[in-house]
């Protein structure tokens, strides 16, 4: 499975999640609700998500249904990791400096992502 999706891609995962699974015409409406795209094109997409391994294809009348074979979860943390690899060479600690030297983060939200860090590890720090 290629971890790395393009922005269309990533909007047409979107709604295949919070479908549970979707028509190339779902999509397609959903989509367009915010900007014009051709039907041809949501399907192109959806046909390359498939050969990525991010969507399954099954037959649904004379249309097929997409359905998600990654989770939301799997995809992000794919994109997250390749940004902090390709931007921060691969260091999680320079993107929280960064995000809280160029972001308005409140002593409060770091006290708080700490305390989930510290959580999520069972309390390990």
């Amino acid at each position: 499975m290629t971890p790395s999706l393009t922005r269309q891609e990533l909007r047409i995962m979107n709604v295949v999640w919070a479908k549970g699974g979707a028509t190339g015409r779902d999509v397609c409406d959903a989509l367009s609700a915010e900007k014009a795209i051709a039907y041809t094109t949501v399907v192109t997409l959806m046909n390359i998500l498939v050969a990525k391994g991010h969507l399954g294809r099954v037959p649904d009348g004379r249309q097929f249904r997409y359905e998600p074979k990654t989770s939301r979860k799997r995809v992000l943390a794919g994109i997250v990791r390749d940004f902090v690899d390709r931007v921060f060479a691969g260091s999680p600690q320079s993107l929280m400096a960064h995000l809280v030297d160029e972001t308005r983060v409140t002593p409060e939200e770091i006290r708080e992502l700490l305390k989930q860090s510290k959580d999520r590890k069972g309390g390990s720090r």
